[in-house]
Order: structure tokens, then sequence, then C-alpha cells
């Protein structure tokens, strides 16, 4: 079979370039994150869920897809950081093809590389890829969810062929959600989105297709997948009530708290330039309003389209907090809680300037809109690289080297000749991480960590300025991590030995 130059051109613009340049190093960096990096407080707290542990069950930490998987990668291929990671980089990956996807979809394949480096670069969206928590797994499968919506935009579909696509575009937004219970604002707008382009479906197609038939089997789908939401609603709502939903949240409205919040976690928590974050905020607030005028435009003329479906999902995700707030008295989210967002408002960005450019004939607001994407995602991709980091996390910094603490308090141990079990004492949030590694080394001299701050111990983990919490009178320094600002000491031997 001969392919024609313009199709080999195309695959080459859409396909082969985004994966080289985007993709590839993309992949490598959160993959090798994944397994370098010391195992952390929430990661390690849903290890022990995944083993059978219930304290944590009911709380926002159990993000109940990754923690089953996580006992899935962990029975086959053994509890090591990268095994227990596994799913969320497989996540990745399946956020990156959908991604080339969808954005081929877009017809604009000379822009692909840039369009994908938009979507794909984000310093804390490779954090969560590279963690063994839901956030990424939701946002992998999400964009899968993405993939199938759009797929619903493509001229004279048969009416089992758009049932297909819209069950696929549902399964893997509930398993999104199940991924991580924020989406369910997603979940929601997804709903309606569907909703509405079904209608217009149906409505387009009312002398071929019979609706007697396909109404209820269609009305059946939708009553099913609500159905499904419950079990995430009476969480959402347990986890309410017990005020775990305020952690990462206030009620200082959306803009102060959400978007903000974002802001600060794309900086990776260091904003290096106080005046790029109102540009980054004027930037985001001018695309939403600009596409919100052109998706009235196109209303109008009565187009339901690719950009319509991800503008209505994008302002309804702008709605559901408010009415949240106003009716519920829920926190606005923010920080990692509102992950979500980045993606959705990525492909928002993508598909305005896809039409935008498209629409418009004037050459010289084709070219300001062509000059402002290769702009962006320029801008981007430097930002991301600047902020490249291959020794902590940006959530968990302090626990960048808990393997290195335990080997050497493990050698330190062994070379003073101390053949007894060890009293590790540390700041609470340190004992899960610890635990893990007594667990999965093993390391049957170390005695269970408490999480509590600073008991009486052998050796002790602590903060720069934690230490005259120390409940210790002689101790000796083992080292100190500035980067973190920990101390290791171990309690002295000769106050040991008089004992």
């Amino acid at each position: 079979m001969k392919v024609s130059k313009t199709k080999l051109k195309e695959i080459f613009l859409s396909y082969i370039i985004p994966i080289i340049v985007v993709v590839a190093p993309a992949l490598l960096y959160v993959g090798y994150r994944a397994y370098h990096l010391s195992f952390t407080h929430d990661e390690s707290l849903s290890f022990f869920m995944s083993r059978g542990d219930t304290e944590f069950v009911l709380s926002p930490n159990n993000h109940m897809l990754n923690t089953a998987l996580m006992k899935i990668t962990g029975t086959l291929f053994g509890n090591s950081e990268f095994s227990l990671r596994l799913p969320n980089v497989l996540a990745f990956l399946l956020f990156c093809i959908a991604g080339l996807g969808i954005i081929k979809k877009s017809k604009r394949p000379e822009l692909s590389v840039f369009f994908m480096a938009i979507l794909v670069f984000n310093p804390n969206m490779f954090e969560f890829f590279g963690l063994a928590r839901g956030y990424g797994l939701s946002m992998g499968l999400l964009l899968a969810s993405f993939y199938w919506l759009f797929k619903l935009d493509e001229q004279a579909l048969p009416v089992r062929k758009y049932l297909v696509y819209l069950l696929l575009s549902l399964l893997f937004s509930q398993l999104a959600l199940y991924a991580n219970l924020n989406a369910l604002n997603v979940h929601i707008a997804l709903l309606a989105v569907l909703a509405t382009g079904l209608f217009l479906y149906l409505k387009a197609n009312s002398e071929t297709i019979s609706r007697k038939l396909w109404i209820p089997v269609f009305s059946a789908v939708f009553i099913i997948d609500i159905a499904a939401l419950l079990p995430a609603i009476i969480r959402l709502r347990i986890l309410q009530v017990g005020n775990e939903l305020s952690v990462f949240g206030d009620h200082q409205g959306l803009i102060k708290t959400t978007l903000d919040s974002l802001i600060a976690s794309f900086y990776y928590h260091q904003q290096d330039f106080p005046i790029t974050f109102n540009i980054i905020l004027i930037f985001v607030l001018s695309i939403s309003a600009l596409s919100l005028l052109w998706f009235i435009y196109i209303s109008g003329k009565k187009i339901f389209n690719n950009f319509s479906r991800i503008s209505l999902i994008f302002f309804l995700l702008l709605l559901a907090p408010v009415l949240q707030e106003v009716i519920f008295n829920i926190p606005y989210p923010a920080s990692r809680t509102a992950i979500l967002y980045f993606p959705v408002f990525s492909l928002l960005f993508i598909f305005f300037i896809s039409e935008t450019t498209t629409a418009t004939k004037n050459v010289f607001v084709k070219a300001l809109l062509l000059f402002l994407t290769i702009g962006v995602a320029s801008l981007i991709a430097f930002h991301t690289y600047n902020k490249r980091n291959f020794t902590n996390t940006g959530e968990w910094f302090y626990e960048a080297h808990n393997k290195e603490i335990i080997e050497m308090i493990s050698n330190d141990r062994t070379a003073h000749g101390n053949q007894n079990p060890v009293t590790i004492s540390n700041f609470w949030a340190f004992a899960p991480a610890l635990n893990y590694y007594r667990e999965t080394k093993p390391y049957p001299w170390m005695k269970p960590l408490v999480r509590e701050n600073y008991v009486t111990g052998d050796y002790y983990i602590c903060f720069y300025d934690d230490i005259s919490k120390i409940p210790a009178d002689s101790l000796q320094l083992l080292k100190k991590y500035d980067d973190i600002r920990v101390a290791v000491y171990r309690k002295n031997h000769a106050e040991q030995n008089a004992k």
C-alpha cells in the first residue's frame, strides 16, 4: 500500500516530531523520578492500605483505584518504589498517547509539537505522574475519556459506533473519578456535554435512527453511569462531614484560592520573578474570556464541535465549585486537589487557537495567533526544563534522603556493634515512609516508627529548627542535609552505656 507524501508529512508533523521532542524526554524524566526518588509520606500510607491497613482507608489519602493498582503491581513485581509507582507512569504514557490523538483532531499538524508541549510540559503534573498517588492516574484516564469524547465529532458517525465512543468516554471518566474523587466535577460536566451532543446527534439523524430503540438505550447508559457515581458522592459527603475537604482549600474565591494556588504549583513552589505571576494570571483570564466569546459566537451559528465540548466542560468546571461553596459550604479546591484544571485549560487553549487560526483570513491575526502559540509553548518548555528536579518532590521535599538516612543508620548501628533493635525518633511526617522501608527492605533491626513528634529513641531525625525538642541529654551528629534542613543524630554512646 503506497502512502502519499502528504500523508507521510502529516504523520511526521503530528506524531514523530512530538514524540521525539516532547513525549520521549518527558517519559524518561517521569520514569527516572519514579525509579530514583525516595518514597514519601502519602505514598507510604497508600502502600500500607494496599497491604490491608484500615487506619486511613476512609481518609482522603485513599485514592481507591491507585491503592488497588499498587496492590496488583506490588504482588506482581515486588514492593519497590518504581513498581508501586508504575500505574502512574503508565498513566502518563496513556496521557501522551491520548494527547497525540486529540491534537490530531485540531487539524493543525504544523502546530502539533507546540500543542503537545503546552499539554504535557508542567512540573507539577510531572511530579504526580511519578508518584504512587491517584492524581496522575486520574489525569491519564481523563485524557483518554476526552479522546473518545472528541471522536464523537466525526461526520456521519453510525449510531452503534456513537454508542461505543460514548461508553468509552464515560468508562474512562469513571475510572478517573475513582482514581481521584476531585474528578467528580469533571465527570458531571462530561455528562452534560455528552447529553447535549447526543440530543443534537439524534436530532440531526432523526430520519435514519430509530428513536424508539436508541433513546431507551442511551437513557439506560446515562442512568447506569449516574448510579455508578453514588459511592463517590457518599464518600465525598463523609469527608465533608469529617472536615477533610478543607485540607487543601478555603473560601476566598475561585481566583484567589484555586487559580492562585495552581499558578504557585506550576512554579513548583518557587516563584522566580514576582511579575510573572500576574502575567500568567492575566493570560489565563484573557484566554478564558476570549474562549467564552468565541463559544457564544459559534453557538449562535448552531455549531457544536470539539471546541464547544471542551469549552462547556471548562466553564462548568468554573461554575461547579462556586455552586458547591454557596450551597454546601465546600471550600474551593486548591493545589493538587485542583490539578485537573491543568489539562482541561491546556486543551481549551489548543482548540481555541486551532479554531481561530482556521477561521480567520486576516494574515496579521493568523500570524499573531501562531506567534502566541509558539511563544507560550517555548516558555512552558523552558520553565519545565528550568524546574527539573532529580532529588525530591515539591510537596514532600523534606523526604528527599529517606533511603540514604536509613542506610546510614543501619551502617552506624553495625559499626558500633549494636545487635539490639533500635528506636528511631522523628517528626511525625517521616514515620510512614521510614516504616515503608522497614517493611520492604526488610530492616528487622528497626522498631516500628510512631507518628508522634520526637519520642525517646536511639536515633533522631529532625528539622534544624526542632533540635531543642529532642528528648536526649547528649547527641552525636551523624549528618546534616542543608537542602532540606534536616539533621540525623545518634544518642551519645557514653550516655547509652551509662544506662
